[in-house]
């Protein structure tokens, strides 16, 4: 099972939840990050990632 939440004295990180679905559609839709994401489709739509979210959350 993977960890629910990892963190360092400067850092926080923790498995995507619903709540992060805009925040992660608006960051691979930047051209910037999209150019360095080949594996992601381009451009990506809110079902892609929330179907991810759900795949990743199937998979721990």
């Amino acid at each position: 099972m993977l960890a629910q939440l990892l963190s360092t004295q400067r850092l926080v990180l923790r498995l995507p939840r619903a709540a992060d679905d805009r925040a992660v559609l608006a960051l691979l839709n930047d051209p910037a990050i999209a150019r360095m994401t080949e594996r992601v489709p381009h451009p990506i739509t809110l079902a892609d990632i929330a179907g991810r979210r759900r795949l990743s959350e199937c998979a721990g």
